[in-house]
């Protein structure tokens, strides 16, 4: 269904044109907020950043596994790409790896998994699996 301002355009848009029109329009969106995010992480040092999160610090590269699979976050760029092909990360992916960057604060992994409502904001999406 084609949105409201394609509709009063008297445009025609496909359901598949619109939803890679919105899927654009999400990573375009998303690469503005990871180049925000990059910023604030380049305050903190490479091998504070590496040791916060349980990583190594190669030749000004963070390595961490990721789902399994090894992956390299240059600095200061932080671009993430996959080891096993020097494949780049996907948008969503690379969001995800500097999340942790930003978030990691050196606490070691406990030895059980944990529910959302033990996490800082966790209960809104706790609820959310409730429902």
């Amino acid at each position: 269904m084609a949105g409201l301002t394609d509709q009063a355009s008297g445009s025609k848009v496909s359901g598949g044109e619109a939803s890679e029109r919105a899927h654009q329009a999400w990573q375009e969106s998303r690469l503005r907020q990871l180049d925000g995010g990059r910023n604030g992480i380049r305050r903190t040092q490479p091998g504070r950043l590496a040791a916060n999160c349980g990583a190594v610090l190669v030749d000004q590269h963070v390595r961490l596994t990721y789902w399994g699979d090894p992956v390299d976050i240059s600095y200061p760029e932080l671009k993430a790409h996959r080891l096993s092909d020097g494949s780049a990360c996907s948008v969503y992916d690379e969001g995800m790896l500097l999340y942790y960057l930003r978030q990691g604060d050196g606490t070691p992994m406990a030895d059980h998994w944990i529910g959302y409502r033990e996490l800082p904001g966790g209960s809104f999406y706790s609820q959310a699996f409730q429902g």
